[in-house]
């Protein structure tokens, strides 16, 4: 599951082969508010099919397994950054001829891993945005109490400066949905937290 974080408000990305996800947020959100209409699912196609069905069968190798699955979430990521806001720019190839394109409006991207799931999508996005920085959370369930913990905190000393609308934030969460909902509901303290020192 990847989430865009634009500020506070989430722009989700599915892969489509997850149902499960939008019902599980249908059946245990809390009733006064909707789901986001902001949720996007990563239309299938053959291919995605494909993908699905060699990481899906419990006879795919491990080799071909960790392939196919990081040819999926390049597709996930390649979706979410459609998702971003584009403007129309023109452009001089080097022929000499004009050339009227998109460029995104977005200054920086960084991205903030869950641990340890969450990281397998950070090539993704590293191969595919130049000089993007990553940040890591550890949160593990207290044996003690039952109840989430953070701990492990290392963030881009700037992601305060993401809350401007023209930064996005990317946030790989792994699908489990203890850890969704405790990120869902602490969405709005991410602001907050602190930076950790490079």
């Amino acid at each position: 599951m990847l989430q865009v974080f634009k500020s506070c408000d989430a722009n989700h990305a599915f892969p489509s082969s997850l149902p499960r996800v939008r019902e599980h947020l249908a059946n245990h959100r809390n009733p006064d508010q909707p789901l986001p209409d902001t949720l996007r699912v990563l239309p299938s196609t053959p291919q995605i099919r494909g993908l699905h069905t060699f990481v899906r069968n419990r006879e795919t190798q491990r080799d071909e397994f960790i392939f196919y699955a990081r040819r999926l979430i390049r597709l996930v990521i390649e979706y979410a950054l459609s998702l971003l806001p584009f403007e129309d720019v023109e452009v001089e190839t080097p022929q000499g001829v004009d050339y009227r394109g998109r460029r995104s409006s977005v200054s920086r991207i960084c991205g903030v891993s869950i641990l340890r799931a969450g990281e397998t999508m950070e090539d993704a996005l590293t191969e595919v945005c130049q000089d993007i920085r990553v940040g890591k959370i550890l949160i593990q369930t207290s044996t003690d109490t039952g109840e989430p913990q953070l701990h492990y905190l290392r963030l881009p000393k700037d992601i305060k400066d993401y809350r401007q609308e023209s930064r996005k934030v990317f946030l790989f969460v792994p699908i489990n949905f203890h850890a969704q909902t405790l990120v869902l509901e602490q969405r709005a303290n991410f602001r907050r937290l602190p930076p950790y020192a490079e």
